[in-house]
């Protein structure tokens, strides 16, 4: 994400260049975070929970 996201990466250099000063991040606020969900795979029996 911090290399396709220019906020993120701005935040990263400005706390790595100085640990000790809180970095700016109201670019963050205007962020829209998404999430990537793979569906879950069908439920397999197991050979110890056979019917």
């Amino acid at each position: 994400m911090l290399d396709t996201h220019t906020c993120a990466a701005d935040i990263a250099r400005k706390f790595l260049r100085k640990p000790t000063v809180r970095p700016d991040t109201s670019c963050a606020a205007a962020s829209r975070i998404e999430f990537l969900v793979e569906p879950l795979a069908p439920a397999v029996p197991q050979p110890d929970e056979a019917p």
